[in-house]
């Protein structure tokens, strides 16, 4: 009876120690008040230490390493996690470390990203967009966002997704703009053309302004013909299938934005597939079992 009456005494102490704990940790964790952004020290001063940085949306360690071995492609940080102003204040970090870089050259960073949400204008995604079957409307989705992502420092954005979605099961049919090459072609021309030109206020074509935004046009060659919907990007989505013989029609939106009707003349940039293109008679596309990055046909040819 004393040892049982000795371990409920114990465990109670316990509890109560554990309950003491728990309310002094809530206490400091509602109590701490974070102030953002810091305030930098001048540019150029060789002044700025990466311990400085300490906001949300901060550079971090990996950004702080890619930077010091001459990497410039550096991924915006995420749009959840703080305000526009925030992110304004990271990019402006990151370029200020790279002016005390003594044994690099200072080159600007090139922040960089996938669509957005959050803390940008709401659009619907690009099937949305396409279901109004007006490529103004996409013109101007363009415009709107360019100027928006580069009040952020963010310039170059990795898409658009051109997909020709003619696999029903495929999960990503919603970032496509839908299954019609002749709809397809002409939307990716004018969003990306949007995104890339900057317009006067007379809506004419300045070219590469301060209001443009790089794209990379993905996944080139199509990938929308994924055997049994699987993800290419996934070991198990290894293949695109053509029965039809149509290859060269999932193709035609990527063509259309290597030949834009703006002035920036092309698509900057573009994220190649991960899968391997087969045949109807079941051969692989020009002879080649590889991938798209691989692939001399569609590299080099295409």
């Amino acid at each position: 009876m004393n040892i049982a009456k000795v371990i409920r005494s114990k465990q109670k102490s316990f509890l109560v120690f554990v309950l003491f704990v728990s309310i002094a940790v809530l206490f400091f964790s509602f109590s701490t008040v974070e102030v953002y952004p810091i305030k930098l020290d001048p540019i150029g001063s060789g002044n700025v230490k990466w311990k400085e940085v300490s906001t949300p949306n901060a550079p971090n360690a990996i950004m702080k390493n890619s930077l010091e071995l001459d990497y410039r492609q550096l991924r915006a940080p995420y749009e959840r996690t703080a305000d526009a102003k925030s992110k304004v204040n990271c990019n402006n970090m990151v370029q200020e470390y790279i002016e005390t870089l003594n044994n690099v050259v200072c080159i600007p960073a090139v922040c960089i990203d996938d669509p957005r949400s959050g803390d940008v204008s709401n659009w619907p995604c690009n099937l949305g967009l396409a279901a109004a079957f007006d490529s103004q409307i996409g013109a101007q989705y363009g415009k709107m966002m360019s100027y928006e992502w580069c009040a952020m420092g963010i310039s170059m954005q990795v898409a658009l997704q051109m997909h020709l979605s003619t696999e029903p099961r495929w999960i990503c049919i919603p970032e496509t703009i839908g299954e019609d090459p002749v709809l397809s072609f002409d939307k990716a021309k004018a969003v990306i053309n949007g995104w890339q030109s900057t317009y006067d206020d007379d809506g004419n074509d300045i070219v590469w302004v301060k209001k443009s935004v790089n794209n990379q046009m993905q996944h080139f060659s199509g990938d929308g013909a994924v055997e049994g919907g699987r993800e290419s990007q996934a070991s198990d989505g290894t293949y695109n299938i053509f029965p039809g013989g149509q290859f060269f029609t999932h193709t035609l939106p990527f063509l259309a934005c290597m030949n834009l009707t703006g002035k920036t003349k092309t698509v900057t940039a573009a994220v190649t597939n991960f899968s391997i293109g087969i045949e109807k008679d079941g051969s692989q596309v020009e002879g080649e079992r590889l991938g798209t990055s691989f692939s001399k046909y569609k590299i080099n040819k295409l």
